[in-house]
């Protein structure tokens, strides 16, 4: 059954207010019916380019900062989800053209600081600017997210179906033209970074040449005035009410997911064929390759259910969330198992790849379900505000992640006799 808006303190305020709010916008765009391929590449392409310094920078992290994993994570993480978290008191209040310039510059600005330190010697000052560079992109993606997820509530559900779908293919395109420059063209990775540089520029010449609206901060809730305006307590209370349904699934969806991807895939050869220590090392470039095909199994998986919405919608949020929960315990159990023979290893990583896949495919979906499920129960005064806001769900999950899959690992690693971290990539 299709969603339901739900409930708020004062039925009648907002039916009123929705009456008028659909009055204004009948008419302000009429070109939306009859232009959606346009709406729709433009949205990819914005999801495509807003996700892919970041799948690049994780793609370089290792060659950029080595033996600072810590910093990075940290980097990585906590300015994105400190700035979701803060959205909802002053994003409404700036112009949609000076989040998207702000963050195609920003980006840009990121891959010219790291590409320019990753050619000199390691030193204090350039790795502080090299995390300097990542905590940028960490932002720029947070604030991406939130000012084009906002933006799709006006363009309907073909625009966050496009939103989506480019946030998905922006993991095989970053990962995988990253992984073409350097390891089969020789590129060196701050030549790389130099030459990827330009690409962020593209969301701002996209955003221009689309002719979006830059609209003033007070239309950006969809309203023309002060008195139509929801209050703060009612915008809030709306958020709260899409706990328990919405963003609690999401949230816990990303801890299951990156727990898998940063605590258990860099755990799931450690008690393979190859394993004695003797030959540890020899098969590193072995271990790298496999890592590596299982992140593009991911990437693909995501993609695809992302893009899924287009073609059919998943509404049992919490059933993706158990069976998410649910590949947890599958690879803590297939990474914690004694070694096995070959034929046997085989086997067990067809598995891994088959769990793998899955766990993509419900994180996709759980994505892009949860936030279409919110444009619909939510009032339209309020869709572009509390969008923007629910960001924060999946931005908590990794975090909580973050902290979880540095033990899961240790865990692992030690369970096997192995020092805690040696099989870092």
């Amino acid at each position: 059954m299709k969603g339901a808006a739900l409930p708020v303190s004062s039925a009648d305020d907002w039916e009123a207010l929705e009456t008028r709010t659909a009055t204004r916008s009948r008419g302000e765009r009429p070109e939306q019916a009859s232009s959606i391929l346009p709406v729709w590449l433009s949205f990819f392409f914005f999801g495509v380019v807003n996700n892919f310094a970041y799948v690049v920078f994780l793609s370089a992290a290792e060659a950029m900062v080595e033996r600072h994993a810590g910093a990075v994570l940290f980097a990585d993480v906590v300015p994105g989800l400190l700035l979701k978290t803060s959205v909802g008191w002053w994003l409404h209040r700036v112009r949609y053209a000076v989040r998207v310039y702000g963050v195609s510059v920003g980006n840009f600005a990121a891959f010219v600081v790291a590409a320019a330190m990753a050619s000199v010697a390691s030193t204090t000052l350039s790795v502080a600017a090299m995390l300097a560079a990542v905590a940028c992109v960490s932002l720029m993606g947070a604030l991406g997210e939130a000012t084009f997820l906002a933006l799709t509530a006006r363009y309907g559900q073909p625009a966050l179906a496009a939103w989506s779908s480019g946030t998905g293919f922006a993991g095989i395109a970053g990962a995988g033209l990253y992984a073409l420059l350097t390891n089969v063209l020789g590129v060196r990775p701050s030549r790389t970074l130099m030459l990827l540089a330009p690409v962020p520029l593209l969301m701002g010449v996209t955003y221009a040449a689309a002719r979006l609206p830059a609209d003033a901060p007070a239309a950006s809730e969809g309203l023309r005035s002060d008195a139509d305006a929801p209050n703060t307590q009612r915008k809030w209370s709306m958020v709260y009410r899409l706990i328990p349904r919405y963003l609690a699934p999401l949230l816990v969806v990303y801890w299951a997911e990156y727990t898998i991807n940063q605590g258990l895939l860099p755990t799931t050869d450690v008690n393979d064929w190859i394993q004695p220590s003797a030959t540890r090392d020899a098969g590193a470039p072995i271990r790298h390759a496999r890592y590596a095909m299982l992140q593009l199994v991911y990437q693909t998986a995501v993609f695809v259910s992302r893009s899924s919405i287009a073609c059919f919608r998943v509404r049992a949020l919490w059933a993706l969330t158990l069976l998410q929960c649910n590949n947890v315990a599958v690879l803590t159990v297939l990474s914690t198992q004694p070694p096995v023979q070959r034929t046997l290893w085989l086997y067990r990583m067809r598995a891994v790849v088959a769990v793998v896949f899955f766990e993509g495919l419900l994180g996709g979906a759980t994505y892009a379900n949860t936030f279409a499920a919110i444009r619909e129960a939510v009032p339209p005064p309020l869709r572009e505000w509390t969008l923007g806001v629910s960001s924060v769900a999946d931005a908590m999950g990794i975090a909580a992640a973050s902290v979880v899959s540095l033990w899961v690992e240790c865990a692992v690693f030690r369970r096997h006799g192995w020092e805690c971290g040696a099989g870092r990539r």
